[in-house]
């Protein structure tokens, strides 16, 4: 603010330069473990940094987006955070996307990315334990001489697989 001839002329500085954010897809088209999701977000104005990146996701659906967490401070206009689905998600698709937030409030969202859920581990049944006797083990498959070669034989089936089974496993 300044006087002149006994009046106030106030300066306000208007920025026609919305800010930008665009999310990073996951390094696979599923979820399972703990990654990290990394945005990043420009201002496009000097005077009105970014502020605050967050992070959310909506069933595929259709219903209400969550947030997943924040970060207000990045490494130039990368913007992380570590998130472990399997404690809040269930098998199924979903959308991602990032939330930018500038010092004048103006707030901006990225292009939402699909994803696909998997959180449930694979159900695996063993099929055969040393069954032939080879290798110093019994016939019996449920039980095994102290100091023999151990043959395991099992299956794995994951139903979020894209052909609803895993490999079979030796």
């Amino acid at each position: 603010n300044r006087s002149v001839a006994g009046k106030y002329i106030t300066t306000v500085h208007l920025s026609c330069a919305a800010p930008t954010v665009v999310l990073t897809p996951p390094a696979a088209d599923f979820l399972g473990c703990e990654f990290e999701l990394e945005a990043t977000a420009t201002s496009g104005d000097p005077a009105n940094p970014i502020t605050q990146v967050c992070f959310y996701y909506q069933l595929a659906t259709g219903t209400a987006a969550t947030q997943i967490g924040c970060d207000n401070e990045s490494t130039g206009d990368t913007y992380n955070y570590a998130w472990d689905p399997s404690a809040a998600l269930s098998d199924g698709m979903y959308y991602l996307y990032a939330t930018a937030t500038n010092k004048a409030g103006v707030t901006v969202t990225s292009d939402k990315i699909l994803v696909k859920a998997d959180v449930t581990a694979p159900r695996t049944q063993v099929i055969e334990v040393n069954g032939d006797g080879s290798n110093g083990g019994s016939a019996d498959p449920t039980t095994v001489v102290a100091g023999s070669t151990v043959d395991v034989y099992a299956y794995a089936r994951d139903d979020q697989s894209p052909n609803g089974y895993g490999d079979e496993d030796n």
